[in-house]
């Protein structure tokens, strides 16, 4: 059975694309940067949506399937 999680590969390239960095992240999402650190970590999909706002991008786009799991 897969597993959704926060595509984080997406997410690290659309940092890369703005030349921002994961601190830029925490400020535009209003959490703390170990909460980014956790994020990327756990990769929840409950910030699927507010990440896709910050990049100005399709939900969907921020979501993968982890057939691993």
């Amino acid at each position: 059975m897969s597993k959704l999680e926060l595509n984080i590969a997406k997410i690290d390239s659309e940092l890369k694309r703005i030349g921002k960095r994961k601190l830029w992240l925490a400020d535009q999402l209003g959490v703390s940067s170990a909460m980014v650190t956790y994020i990327f970590k756990h990769k929840p999909i409950s910030y699927a949506d507010t990440i896709a706002l910050v990049f100005k991008l399709d939900p969907k786009d921020m979501i993968r399937s982890n057939n691993n799991a």
